[in-house]
């Protein structure tokens, strides 16, 4: 349940806040080394994020980090009803 609850608050920033989400992104990728950065810089490319402009400017990557939002929140949301369900 508790992975659902992270899911839905994650997925709420991604929708509300996307430029703060990637802004956080690719900081959080900057400082990272090995295989973190591998794995932040593959979302990076997934997202079309190109982390030498201000990427949370563009309006497309704005659109697509809401929809990752809205797909977080979806999967959250049945990962707590599923455990509701089985708490029941």
């Amino acid at each position: 349940m508790l992975a659902g609850f992270v899911l839905i608050a994650c997925g709420f920033l991604n929708i509300f806040a996307p430029s703060l989400m990637t802004r956080w992104q690719v900081q959080s990728t900057a400082k990272q080394v090995g295989s973190r950065h591998a794995v932040g810089s593959a979302i990076q490319r997934l997202l079309g994020i190109d982390s030498t402009t201000d990427p949370w400017d563009d309006g497309g990557v704005k659109s697509k980090v809401r929809l990752l939002g809205l797909v977080m929140s979806v999967i959250g949301l049945g990962a707590l009803i599923v455990g509701l369900l089985l708490l029941s």
